[in-house]
């Protein structure tokens, strides 16, 4: 698997220099061969073109120059729309390609800029240190600026993903807005990870956007787009730290499989408008692929399951009501009368369900996708917690 380590790397007026040259040399392609209805979308033709020209004209490298057109062709085949104009690039980054243009060896970076090689040390973080040490091969990768001309070298490197133990243990995640997960294994042990501070954060960042919305000035716009990149990394801050206790968790009870909700089609569930903001604005496809890679770093196999009817079936009996949630905390089952804190019963099933995921217990039937259009579905964790037997190699379910 590819992982990026975004790397500091101190302000140089030749680094500076060559990003605004590449942009420049980006733009010009770009409008030109756009305006002479040339295809855009073929790196090779539009190296043919226009090689010559941007190597003279801009002073670029070698390498680099063949960069740009690459990076346009890919941008365009990006694009699906059919477009009136030209794509205009900003002045933020250059395509590196390793051992052409760019070169690392302890700690120190040489990088083609336009006025020849330039070589820079690097201060690398130990956990940077020990992906390096684990990394098979770098990749292409780039160097980026920021708003305040700050200078990043995004480097691409290869790691093998670990083997993963398949007679570990197996263990469900519950995400929800007010516990920001709640995890089961199949030992019965939990972890909660309360979010009511989070959430409390996150209203008043809410209260300040509609107060500088209703303002609608130009000073307040400005202060609304800087608020909101302000708060993207606050809850990406907390995304990572969620994964991590539950991976170190993970590892302190031996679990090799891990369970966690497909959460894909939650906006658009029909909820009320209050509910709605809260599930659109919380970032849970970030939180799963943070979760997803960091397991592949780690030896975990992270499996996206249907959490349909997970709140609703008791984890003791499998029978399935939307009565069994007597409130929002609560769970209490109708039919055997288990009482249980409502998101550690949905953890436990979502454990359940990778744990039959793992075994690949069941033939013939995707056990983590019940058929909702069929009422007879909603019995099918009864079905399975009545008469699953781990010992047995296969069990088929009826249709």
């Amino acid at each position: 698997m590819n992982i990026t380590l975004k790397i500091k790397i101190n302000k140089d007026s030749d680094i500076l220099e060559t990003i605004k040259q590449y942009t420049r040399a980006l733009n010009y392609v770009s409008k030109t061969a756009f305006i002479s209805n040339e295809n855009v979308r073929n790196a090779v033709k539009l190296h043919k073109i226009y090689y010559d020209y941007v190597r003279e004209t801009f002073n670029l490298p070698s390498q680099t120059s063949c960069s740009v057109f690459r990076d346009i062709a890919g941008k365009y085949k990006a694009n699906k729309r059919k477009l009136k104009k030209a794509i205009s690039f900003k002045e933020t980054h250059i395509n590196y390609t390793y051992n052409k243009d760019f070169s690392i060896k302890n700690n120190v970076l040489g990088l083609s800029t336009i006025n020849g090689r330039k070589k820079f040390v690097l201060d690398i973080c130990d956990y940077y240190k020990e992906l390096l040490l684990k990394s098979t091969k770098y990749c292409d990768s780039s160097l980026v600026k920021d708003k305040k001309e700050q200078v990043y070298f995004c480097l691409v490197i290869e790691i093998p993903e670990c083997e993963i133990n398949n007679r570990g243990n197996t263990m469900g995640i519950d995400l929800g807005l007010s516990k920001l997960a709640v995890v089961s294994t199949n030992k019965g042990k939990t972890l909660v990870i309360k979010g009511g501070k989070i959430k409390d954060k996150r209203f008043k960042f809410l209260a300040l956007r509609k107060k500088l919305q209703t303002k609608g000035t130009r000073s307040a716009k400005r202060l609304l787009k800087k608020i909101s990149g302000r708060e993207n990394r606050f809850m990406r801050d907390v995304n990572y730290c969620t994964v991590k206790k539950i991976l170190n968790f993970a590892k302190e009870n031996n679990v090799s499989h891990i369970g966690i909700e497909d959460l894909s089609g939650i906006r658009n569930s029909k909820l009320r408008k209050e509910q709605k903001r809260q599930l659109n604005s919380w970032a849970f496809y970030q939180f799963r692929t943070i979760l997803e890679y960091k397991s592949k770093i780690n030896g975990f196999n992270a499996i996206a399951l249907d959490p349909r009817y997970t709140s609703q079936a008791c984890s003791e009996c499998g029978h399935t009501e939307k009565a069994n949630r007597k409130t929002q905390k609560l769970f209490v089952c109708k039919s055997c009368g288990y009482s249980q804190n409502a998101d550690i019963n949905a953890s436990s099933n979502i454990e359940f369900l990778t744990r039959l995921s793992r075994s690949n217990l069941i033939n013939g039937v995707a056990v983590n996708q019940p058929d909702v259009s069929n009422v007879e579905a909603k019995g099918l964790f009864r079905q399975l917690r009545s008469s699953l037997d781990t010992s047995q190699p296969t069990l088929v379910v009826g249709s």
